[in-house]
């Protein structure tokens, strides 16, 4: 028995003499072979190859082989610490063969000064140059997708990375990417959002691939000229899709002009937000709604119009519009829907449309240019905030009586409408308690064709207020015209009178001395027309205002005046 397991163990023995005696490739994995060509050993598979290591001797310019010769196996990676501390490599060519750099591929390699690396690489592997301390510069192609961990970590004399394509993945981690080097890409790219979270300098690149048009809504369009300028165009609601480019992805800060054609119904939220140098609106009759924060931080905006046919617009549309001092609401407008003025510290005057019963929570909050409101008599629902930090504000005009007032709810707070609304120290004016019509001339006012009511400050000494025939106020810039009321009040608040304004010529009240008025003056005189009384005080210009003779000298001296051989100042001078 002895024998026979000596001679067996004989056997074995002799059999793995012969096998070490003959040349063979090592099979590293299934399929798998590897050997060494030249500097680099290789594993091959499927007829593509990876370098596993090199002669850790190499040194100079290094040129990876895009094929190796004699074989015709094509290069496609540098496997994990191939280059590993090869310190006298001074720079390296890497091929568009190559997908994949591996872990910690070229670490160490401290003579490194320049990498060229193809189009046609994928993935820089996790820690693949770092410690290369002489690296200066390093240019990401667009066909990288991945950037791993700590990939350029301790390259202490990078000074400039650049990536070319938007939305390569880089690992997020500190270090991916050493402080102190200036980041180049394109605007809202991932490159852009790694500097900006570790505070890194970002220099934005042209993006030559920009898309110019597309669509944003099932049948519309949108087109940017290249100058400042977008076009939404067709028919139907505007909806913007993360998944297709728009204006935002790389015009936001160059637009200044929007131009909404005809036939779009809606304006999608967030559809202009922080478009900061936006500075002029075209908004057609066709668009019934604005979504949320449309126009939000749209901080060059100092007018914006919103057609009649606009019937709801989101929260915060305009917040944030810094120099918003002028806008038009539609009149069909009910609720002024939440935060819509945050923050628009330049807005000083507002009207309000008559139909709106709501306004919501933080509406006006911080809008400190903001002096004083009219409130329409139809609201019934003041939510919490609304006025909160409006620190310039000190009259609140209520176009209702003071009993409707009270009974406006503020979030159903125990606190009171007031403290609840931010209205704390204003004067809260009913207006409709305390106008009165005029019965005789000496209750008028009399102004000059064309004077606005701004310019009233030089006309009376005390506060006024002015009011059109409806009892609604009118803006600043607004023309004075026949049959206004003016109501005067001191510095407390307290009513001291109201008259009436006549504009002398200005017969039918609309601010302008026309051949009209001295038609409806004549039809006057001759008994075939009865004026009020401040209608009568705008007519009688022959000095006779008192006694309000109306005759056809006064028609004639409108007319003449309509064609401009009158003078209207000499008959203000006169008349006062």
């Amino acid at each position: 028995m002895k024998k026979t397991l000596k001679s067996l163990l004989a056997g074995v023995l002799a059999v793995l003499l012969l096998v070490a005696a003959v040349p063979m490739n090592i099979s590293v994995e299934a399929n798998a072979q590897e050997f060494t060509s030249g500097d680099y050993t290789y594993t091959v598979k499927d007829g593509n190859a990876t370098i596993t290591k090199v002669d850790k001797s190499i040194s100079g310019d290094v040129v990876i082989p895009e094929t190796i010769g004699g074989h015709g196996y094509t290069v496609v990676a540098i496997g994990d610490s191939a280059f590993y501390y090869c310190e006298n490599i001074k720079s390296i060519e890497i091929p568009a063969t190559v997908k994949k750099i591996g872990y910690t591929a070229f670490a160490g390699c401290s003579k490194l000064k320049n990498v060229t690396i193809s189009e046609g690489v994928a993935v820089i592997d996790a820690s693949a140059f770092e410690e290369c301390s002489s690296l200066q510069s390093v240019e990401i192609p667009a066909s990288v997708t991945t950037l791993g961990n700590q990939a350029f970590a301790l390259c202490s004399s990078l000074e400039s990375i650049t990536f070319y394509n938007p939305e390569t993945d880089i690992n997020v981690s500190s270090g991916t990417i050493p402080y102190g080097t200036t980041v180049y890409g394109y605007k809202n790219s991932t490159a852009q959002e790694y500097a900006h979270r570790y505070n890194m300098n970002f220099v934005e690149m042209e993006n030559p691939n920009k898309v110019t048009s597309g669509k944003c809504g099932k049948n519309l369009t949108w087109e940017y000229d290249g100058n400042g300028t977008v076009y939404i165009r067709g028919k139907g609601e505007m909806s913007l899709s993360a998944d297709e480019p728009n204006w935002r992805t790389d015009f936001r800060e160059a637009i200044t002009t929007v131009v909404i054609e005809n036939g779009v119904t809606s304006i999608d939220y967030l559809a202009f937000y922080g478009c900061v140098n936006l500075k002029d609106v075209t908004i057609p009759e066709s668009v019934t709604s604005i979504g949320v924060s449309a126009f939000g931080s749209c901080r060059s905006l100092t007018k914006i119009a919103i057609p009649d046919s606009v019937t709801q617009i989101g929260p915060e549309t305009f917040s944030g519009c810094s120099k918003l001092e002028e806008i038009t609401l539609p009149s069909g407008l009910t609720e002024v829907s939440g935060w819509m003025f945050m923050d628009c510290t330049s807005l000083k005057n507002i009207d309000i449309p008559d139909s709106v019963t709501v306004i919501g929570g933080g509406v006006f909050e911080c809008c400190t240019s903001l002096k004083n409101i009219t409130i329409p008599a139809a609201v019934t629902t003041i939510h919490g905030g609304a006025f909160r930090g409006c620190t310039s504000l000190t009259d609140v005009y209520f176009l209702g009586t003071q009993k409707q007032w009270n009974a406006i709810t503020c979030n159903d707070s125990t606190m009171g409408k007031e403290n609840m609304s931010g209205l704390t120290d204003q004067i809260i004016h009913f207006t409709n308690e305390n106008i009165k019509t005029s019965d005789t001339a000496k209750d008028c006012i009399f102004a000059l064709e064309g004077q606005t009511a701004a310019s009233l400050g030089s006309i009376v000494s005390c506060t006024v207020k002015v009011l059109d025939k409806n009892s609604k106020a009118v803006s600043d810039k607004a023309k004075l015209a026949t049959g206004m009321h003016i109501v005067l009040t001191d510095e407390k608040g307290n009513v001291l009178d109201t008259v009436t304004v006549v504009v002398p010529g200005d017969v039918d009240g609309d601010g302008e001395v026309k051949s009209s008025d001295a038609r409806q003056a004549l039809r006057a005189a001759v008994n075939l027309e009865t004026l009020v009384s401040y209608e009568k005080s705008a007519a009688d210009l022959d000095n006779t205002s008192k006694k309000q003779n109306i005759n056809s000298a006064d028609a004639r001296y409108i007319l003449r005046a309509a064609v401009g051989l009158e003078n209207t100042k000499d008959w203000l001078d006169t008349l006062n």
